[in-house]
């Protein structure tokens, strides 16, 4: 009879989410293919900032769409992989069994996607501020060689 008790109680409606919780669970996915996005355009303004240096033969400053684009993909990634940690702490503490839901399962995968482009956004931030110091240190040199530096 125990063994009855509990199979009914885990059948209950009781122990699926709140409407609530799973139409807040639908917000990991579009957060993961944002940052996948930004870490694109990221990806895209660094290879064309670099060639437009290598054609000029003189260093470019990063204008600040570059820090924004870089620096967004990473807070998507991680409020994504947040926001999956926050829902389920929030359903264990409250007995919901998620991945009974089809939107628990779905922010189960992103999640695990979210930490990919977390790992990718940092590292095109990483790269963002190896091109702004490089920057830094050789702005007042040539690129291409035997040049002499830009006059002002």
């Amino acid at each position: 009879m125990n063994e009855t008790a509990s199979l009914s109680r885990s059948e209950s409606p009781a122990a699926l989410p709140s409407r609530a919780w799973r139409r807040t669970s639908l917000a990991v996915p579009p957060l993961v293919v944002l940052a996948g996005v930004l870490f694109g355009v990221s990806t895209h303004l660094s290879s064309s900032r670099t060639h437009r240096r290598s054609s000029q033969c003189r260093w470019i400053p990063l204008p600040w769409d570059t820090w924004a684009v870089a620096y967004g993909g990473l807070a998507a990634a991680l409020a994504a992989v947040g926001l999956h940690f926050w829902l389920r702490r929030r359903a264990r503490a409250r007995g919901w069994n998620q991945e009974r839901t089809w939107q628990g399962a779905l922010s189960t995968g992103f999640a695990v996607l979210g930490w990919v482009a977390v790992l990718l956004t940092a590292v095109a931030v990483v790269l963002t501020h190896s091109d702004a110091s490089d920057y830094a240190a050789h702005h007042r040199e040539p690129v291409c060689e035997g040049l002499a530096p830009p006059a002002r």
